[in-house]
């Protein structure tokens, strides 16, 4: 079963989901990219505004030992595999521009 994390506004939801085209428009490549991008700054924004809240961050860091890295990349794959109508390619760029993660956002074409 496939544990993935809360939309935004909701409480600590976790539910199984069944993976579909999201990795077609976010693909596990992109969001490596993206990920060596945003590990460099603050990163949690990123997994704030991606519907995580705190303490799934946490939860995500303790079962990656703190590497930031692999947590935000795991966050991320979440994100696209829980919902692809949601998590888009669009709203992933929306979301790093916001947080002025240019240098990431502009991988997004």
């Amino acid at each position: 079963m496939n544990m993935q994390p809360s939309l935004p506004g909701s409480q600590l939801n976790m539910r199984s989901t069944n993976v579909s085209n999201a990795k077609s428009e976010l693909s596990d490549e992109l969001l490596e990219s993206v990920a060596r991008k945003v590990v460099k700054k603050e990163w949690e924004e990123l997994a704030l505004s991606l519907g995580f809240t705190k303490r799934e961050i946490e939860l995500y860091k303790s079962k990656f030992n703190d590497i930031d890295y692999d947590t935000i990349l795991a966050m991320m794959c979440d994100w696209r595999d829980q919902d692809p109508k949601f998590a888009t390619k669009n709203r992933l760029k929306n979301y790093l521009e916001e947080l002025r993660m240019n240098d990431a956002a502009a991988l997004m074409r």
